[in-house]
């Protein structure tokens, strides 16, 4: 979660300097997204392994893999509602915009 966030941070600087978002970046890290996707699915499903879900569906978001996302966030949601307490509000409500964004992207198709 620390690279994760760490890897955001650094984009997210570019952007505020006026540079596009490197989606191509964000493709690149897929594979190392998916190792770790593998590891958490072996742990126990709990609001923890959901917001390894957030994130790995933000990384796919990012690279502008919306099926992907979508599907991450709706893990990730899954079990964020599982939990009563509301430290995940927060968490749900941003998994719900970013996964409505994702579905209304992939509904649009592809863009060129």
């Amino acid at each position: 979660m620390e690279v994760h966030s760490l890897l955001f941070g650094a984009h997210m600087e570019m952007v505020k300097l006026g540079r596009p978002l490197n989606r191509a970046s964000f493709r690149s890290y897929l594979p190392t997204v998916e190792i770790a996707l593998q590891r958490v699915r072996n742990m126990p499903q709990d609001a923890n392994a959901g917001a390894y879900y957030k994130v790995a569906g933000e990384f796919a978001a990012f690279a502008e893999d919306y099926l992907q996302a979508s599907g991450l966030l709706k893990e990730a949601l899954d079990l964020f509602k599982t939990e009563r307490d509301e430290k995940v509000e927060g968490l749900i409500k941003h998994c719900e915009e970013l996964k409505e964004f994702c579905d209304a992207s992939l509904a649009r198709g592809p863009q060129k």
